[in-house]
């Protein structure tokens, strides 16, 4: 007798319920206890369908998050945008299908922001409005796959308006729509194109398109490029941004340079650029000698990085060199001392703090940074960072650490803290950024997530709590609790205790 093998269900749907209650400021409020109550009710769900063993189509209608950990907080000290990761479910899930771009970045990047972050995409521009305030996500749908050699990725969300309590419309509705495709060429090369369209219900519109490639021409070296045109109702011309990088390596040595030109309009609304207007130089030399017989060190990671930055006319912008002897010990510990030099021409003022503004001109400093990190996989484990020198026209100090300690395979806590001491001739600050996760696995089926911060530079105490149960494999039931103050002023900004319930259904 044959053997008889079931055939899979390839459909599902997941249905949730969720209800709660909100109090937050008044619009319009001091932190003097002016609040208005929101009790939230609402119904929506997710269907998965497996078109194919390699293609799935996702639906969802009436988008709920509640459920998601609250993003990190950080310490702006730049005068560019931060980048924030994705962390909602449905648009992390096969987000690989949708990457396109890139940047000149690197070690110190994100500090001084000298070269330029640039994603074509990035899909928390959808349902979470500039002020960081979630807008209603009425649904919409993603087809994600690999068909024969083709890799493709479609997204398709409406977003609704989004008002205040007095009725005035802060963000309004928007329909989103995302084309990304990939062909193989090869094993190791392939060439792709991406299309965004926001299209607002007034007559403001947002178009990017795109093509990129990957040329692998042996084991060692591969050649990445890409080029994106925007296209906005307000901006005319020099709308263009493009990267090409060339990497080479070797069990020994790793070679990487980028040159990076964005134009003045460039302008991916549903996608990140960290600047504008600049032509970017970005290249690195890695040397990694291993000592397997060595007792103490297992290898060693010495490099350096330089950035350089023009504008379009060719004046120079910003320079960046960063010189690190990084040593990685037989256990797994690091030893890192670093040296680096920055250029920066300001040419509008910069208020970096509160009632400290940096006037315009051309700067340039040195810093030296010093690092202990022990190994991540012991049960207490953490890492010490300083950085002393130069910062813009004065001297600045910064000492980040972390640690973690899991006590047993239920139960882990991180702890971060960063505090920088600036001293400026346009005025002395200082800035805090703290933080607390604790872990705790009751039992396979419940769980409970909890995260404090606390960011000096906002003056706020954040906190996120989630618990997690689930009751059936698919079907959760969670209860979250989000509370933010103003820590000197004592004054509660928002509050809210939400109870959410899915349940999967697969036909």
């Amino acid at each position: 007798q044959g053997l008889q093998l079931s055939q899979p269900r390839n459909l599902q749907m997941r249905p949730y319920a969720v209800g709660g209650f909100n109090r937050k400021l008044a619009d319009g409020a001091s932190y003097v206890y002016e609040y208005e109550d929101d009790y939230i009710g609402d119904i929506g769900g997710d269907m998965k369908w497996s078109v194919s063993p390699n293609l799935t189509l996702d639906l969802t209608v009436n988008t709920d998050f509640s459920q998601v950990e609250a993003d990190d907080q950080r310490i702006n000290l730049t005068r560019f945008s931060l980048f924030f990761p994705e962390k909602r479910d449905f648009f992390l899930e096969n987000a690989g299908f949708f990457s396109f771009g890139g940047g000149s970045s690197g070690r110190g990047g994100s500090r001084m922001g000298g070269g330029s972050t640039v994603q074509g995409f990035h899909s928390r521009t959808i349902g979470i409005n500039d002020n960081n305030e979630q807008v209603p996500l009425y649904g919409g749908g993603r087809l994600t796959g690999k068909v024969g050699k083709w890799s493709v990725g479609t997204l398709i969300m409406q977003t609704g308006s989004l008002e205040s309590a007095v009725g005035d419309e802060v963000s309004p509705s928007n329909n989103y729509i995302v084309g990304r495709a990939s062909y193989d060429v090869g094993e190791r090369s392939r060439a792709g194109v991406l299309f965004t369209n926001r299209q607002a219900s007034s007559t403001d519109y947002n178009r990017e398109l795109g093509f990129d490639g990957r040329w692998g021409i042996n084991d060692q070296t591969t050649v990445d490029a890409w080029i994106m045109k925007t296209e906005s109702p307000h901006l005319d011309g020099d709308d263009f941004a493009g990267q090409i990088q060339f990497d080479w390596g070797s069990p020994r040595f790793q070679v990487r340079g980028a040159y990076l030109d964005v134009g003045d309009n460039f302008n991916p609304e549903m996608g990140f650029v960290t600047r504008t207007g600049i032509r970017a130089i970005d290249s690195s030399f890695y040397w990694t000698p291993f000592f397997p017989d060595s007792r103490y060190v297992r290898n060693l990671s010495p490099h350096v990085m330089y950035r350089h930055t023009i504008d379009r006319g060719g004046e120079l912008l910003s320079k960046y060199a960063h010189l690190d002897w990084d040593m990685f010990l037989r256990y797994g510990d690091k030893v890192s001392v670093a040296h680096n030099r920055s250029y920066e021409l300001l040419e509008l003022p910069f208020q970096i703090s509160a009632g400290v503004i940096i006037p315009p001109g051309v700067y340039e400093w040195s810093e030296v940074n010093l690092e202990f990190q022990s190994d991540a996989g012991r049960s207490v484990d953490g890492s010490f960072n300083y950085t002393t020198g130069g910062f813009w026209s004065g001297d600045r100090s910064e000492i980040r650490v972390q640690a973690g300690w899991r006590p047993g395979s239920r139960l882990g806590f991180a702890l971060s803290l960063n505090h920088n001491e600036i001293d400026l001739p346009e005025g002395a600050f200082e800035t805090d950024l703290a933080s607390l996760r604790a872990d705790l696995d009751f039992t396979t089926e419940m769980s409970m997530r909890s995260l404090i911060q606390y960011n000096s530079q906002q003056d706020m105490m954040l906190a996120n709590v989630r618990l997690r149960y689930i009751y059936t494999p698919g079907s959760d039931l969670y209860l979250v609790y989000n509370e933010t103050q103003v820590v000197e002023g004592s004054g509660l900004v928002d509050r809210a205790v939400l109870f959410k319930a899915t349940y999967l259904l697969r036909f």
